[in-house]
C-alpha cells in the first residue's frame, strides 16, 4: 500500500465512524409541512416585533429522537422551512453536518419535548408587554378577562395563576433546565414564563403554540 493510502485510510476511516454515529437526516414529508408551518410562525414574531434581531428560536420534534432547531445568529424573518438544524435529543448534539450553530436555549426546547409527549413543536418568542409585566415577579395573576380561556381558565371569573421563572444566564440554563424546569411548566396552558425575558409555548401544531404566546401578551396589556 502507497504512503499516501497509509495515510488517507485513516481518515476515512474516522469520517465514515462519525457519520455512522451521527448520520446525514433530512426531514420527512410531514416534517417538511410543520416547518414551513414553524418558519412563517418566526416570521410572524419577527415583523410583531416578538423576535427583534437575531431572538426568539422555534423547534419541531415529529421523531423520536430527533429534534429540529432554528439557527442561532439568524434573523427569524427570514427562516424558511430548509433553515432548521437537526438535533438529537438525547445528546444535544447536532446530526451530521451543519453550517448553523443551534440555540444556546436549546436545553428548554429538549426539557420540555422530554417530559411532554403530546408536545411537537414550541415556540419561543419576547412578547414586550409581558417583558415589561413580568419584570421583578414571581408570578402573574389574571381574573376578569375573557381571553383566559385560551391558556387553561374555564371562565372568565376564575383567577389565573402563572409562576414566571427567574431569568437565566447561559451558564446557569443547563442546571436549571435539570433541576427546576418541571416546576414552573404550566402544563394546563402549555408554557413557561421566564421574568423580563420571554416566554416559551409547546403544542401539536406552530400556530396553536403562537396562539398561546398571543393570549399571555394580550392578559399583559390589559385589554381583553
Amino acid at each position: 500500500m502507497s504512503e499516501w493510502a497509509l495515510e488517507i485510510f485513516p481518515y476515512l476511516k474516522g469520517l465514515a465512524l462519525s457519520y455512522l454515529e451521527n448520520p446525514l437526516v433530512t426531514p420527512s414529508p410531514l416534517e417538511k409541512c410543520f416547518l414551513r408551518d414553524m418558519a412563517e410562525v418566526a416570521k410572524d414574531c419577527y415583523y410583531r416585533g416578538w423576535a427583534p434581531a437575531t431572538s426568539g428560536n422555534f423547534s419541531v420534534h415529529l421523531r423520536r429522537n430527533l429534534v429540529w432547531q432554528s439557527p442561532s445568529g439568524v434573523c427569524k424573518g427570514r427562516l424558511t422551512g430548509s433553515s432548521f438544524i437537526p438535533i438529537s435529543l438525547e445528546s444535544q448534539a447536532a446530526w451530521g453536518f451543519s453550517l448553523g450553530k443551534p440555540s444556546e436555549e436549546m436545553p428548554v426546547h429538549l426539557g420540555i419535548y422530554r417530559r411532554h409527549d403530546e408536545a411537537r413543536c414550541v415556540v419561543h418568542a419576547h412578547p414586550p408587554h409581558f417583558i415589561k409585566h413580568s419584570k421583578g415577579k414571581s408570578e402573574l395573576v389574571f381574573e376578569g378577562y375573557e381571553i383566559q380561556k385560551a391558556v387553561g381558565s374555564e371562565s372568565f371569573c376564575e383567577q389565573l395563576t402563572f409562576r414566571v421563572a427567574p431569568n437565566q444566564t447561559r451558564e446557569g440554563l443547563e442546571g436549571f433546565c435539570h433541576e427546576q424546569l418541571e416546576t414552573y411548566l404550566h402544563t394546563q396552558a402549555k408554557l413557561i414564563m421566564f421574568e423580563g425575558h420571554g416566554i416559551y409555548a409547546w403544542a401539536d401544531s406552530p400556530l396553536k403554540a403562537l396562539q398561546c404566546i398571543e393570549a399571555v401578551e394580550s392578559l399583559c396589556t390589559g385589554k381583553n
